[in-house]
Order: structure tokens, then C-alpha cells, then sequence
């Protein structure tokens, strides 16, 4: 199980902008439903979770050293919509990413 957790989480780092739980669990040949509950069990996490905060801390890096607008910078982490982007971020982090970049200058 905790070869399962270092892969899953490894496979999520590498292809957090467009992983899906499907492609997930296709991924490591389990049912949709198993790889949800092994990741909840990992983790303590749902995968929408999960996967938010992989993207999140790559947006934080991203805001740290590339000089991109939010929006490129929100595409680059999976995020189709950059209001979605900016509003999980203010959520999850207390600040926009725009205040975020600010504060680390």
C-alpha cells in the first residue's frame, strides 16, 4: 500500500494538469471506485482534493519564479477557467495569486 501511495502521488506531481480520477485508476488498473477510496484512505483526501492542492502548490512555485499572467499561469495548472483558478486560490490560501506573487517579491 505504500508503493500504491508513492506512485499514485508521483503520477499526480507529473500529471497534475490533466489527470482525471479515470485516468487515474485507468492508470494503475483499478476501478474507479477502489482507486477514490485508496486515495481517501492514503491521504485522508478525496482526489478533487488532492489534485487541488498538487495544483495549488505548483501555482504557488509558478508565482514565485514565472514572470506569466494568471490566466497562462492558471491554464499551465489545469485549470480551464482562470476565475476558477483565482477563487480556489483565495480559498485555500486566504489571498489571490496576485497577492500572493506580490507578498514574495
Amino acid at each position: 500500500m505504500e508503493d500504491d501511495h508513492i506512485q499514485m502521488i508521483s503520477y499526480l506531481q507529473n500529471h497534475y494538469r490533466t489527470a482525471t480520477l479515470a485516468s487515474t485508476a485507468e492508470h494503475f488498473n483499478y476501478n474507479v471506485s477502489y482507486c477514490s477510496r485508496l486515495i481517501k484512505e492514503m491521504t485522508g483526501s478525496t482526489f478533487v482534493e488532492l489534485l487541488r492542492e498538487i495544483r495549488l502548490k505548483q501555482a504557488e512555485a509558478f508565482l514565485r519564479t514565472a514572470p506569466i499572467s494568471i490566466e497562462k499561469l492558471s491554464y499551465k495548472v489545469g485549470y480551464e477557467n482562470p476565475e476558477t483558478f483565482i477563487r480556489a486560490f483565495k480559498k485555500s490560501r486566504g489571498i489571490t495569486p496576485t497577492q500572493y506573487r506580490n507578498s514574495q517579491m
